[in-house]
């Protein structure tokens, strides 16, 4: 990390994260259980032997639309159901909020404890857990569901004690509509993305009122003889200046970042396939984790 920051001068500190899975050859390592099998067909997915990771990686600064994740942190998320010996059982959600509290601590001990830190990840993260227990100072921008139920903030007509407003549209009935739909077009991995966006806010979440959030719902342009994209919901966290709650990051950054989480996808099959991890079988208790 010391490394990564000596020549970085942006003014947001970019990391996705997502969890993995390495195999294992015997029930007895420290941290396997029976997961489900990454190369197996969806509809009949069977389980394998394996260990469960979450990975913590940084987003290289963008150059001419491209970026590559480059690995910071490898934190052992095992089921509850595996065998453990010497570490806890973790939920991907937990490991994750462990590992940028480690962020945090550690760019304050290198003196860039101010900044920001932009977490990019699946819909898996948008979880009521999470949203209660986000680290001050982290922005996530997570893709959420379409049938997202959300509540405006309560206005000044409503009692004091109530957390909540009116309903908010749901991602699915914002894509229904026409009408408000901006365009703008993203340059990514060389190639212009035509995109036409969508932003509802601020919005709350049942059982995290504390945490105002913005729906960013986008779409793809439809071209000559080209489907249109599916529209996809992402949800991301306000940040108040005065009386007033804002995007903490322009619209066009926060997607340009979104569409860069698949690098992270990139850099575990590019570990596992040339790297070789997860192919040592390791017997010993710290080495069955130290090794990957």
């Amino acid at each position: 990390l010391e490394a990564v920051l000596e020549g970085f001068s942006g003014k947001v500190f970019v990391v996705a994260g997502d969890g993995t899975t390495t195999p294992r050859s015997s029930r007895k390592i420290e941290g396997v259980g029976w997961l489900p099998h990454p190369r197996n067909a969806p509809f009949q997915r069977g389980l394998s032997l394996r260990q469960r990771w979450f990975h913590l990686a940084w987003l290289t600064p963008a150059e001419g639309g491209y970026t590559r994740a480059i690995p910071l942190l490898w934190l052992p998320a095992f089921t509850p159901s595996s065998r453990r010996q010497a570490q806890p059982a973790r939920s991907e959600v937990w490991a994750a909020r462990v590992a940028l509290r480690w962020l945090q601590a550690s760019l304050r001990a290198l003196g860039r404890g101010r900044l920001p830190i932009l977490f990019v990840g699946d819909g898996r993260y948008d979880q009521i857990t999470f949203w209660q227990n986000l680290p001050k100072g982290v922005i996530l921008l997570a893709r959420s569901a379409r049938n997202r139920r959300l509540f405006f903030l309560p206005d000044a007509t409503m009692r004091r004690d109530r957390k909540y407003g009116e309903p908010a549209p749901t991602p699915a009935e914002v894509w229904r509509k026409r009408q408000g739909w901006r365009k703008f077009t993203l340059k990514v991995r060389g190639l212009p993305r035509h995109l036409q966006v969508k932003v509802i806010g601020p919005v709350l979440r049942r059982r995290a009122s504390e945490r105002p959030l913005f729906l960013i719902v986008v779409r793809g342009k439809g071209g000559r003889n080209k489907a249109r994209r599916q529209p996809l919901p992402f949800l991301v966290n306000a940040v108040q200046e005065g009386e007033q709650w804002k995007l903490p990051l322009p619209v066009e950054e926060l997607l340009f970042w979104a569409w860069q989480r698949w690098e992270i996808e990139v850099v575990h099959r590019e570990l596992k396939s040339t790297f070789g991890l997860g192919e040592k079988q390791c017997w010993h208790v710290e080495g069955a984790v130290r090794s990957v």
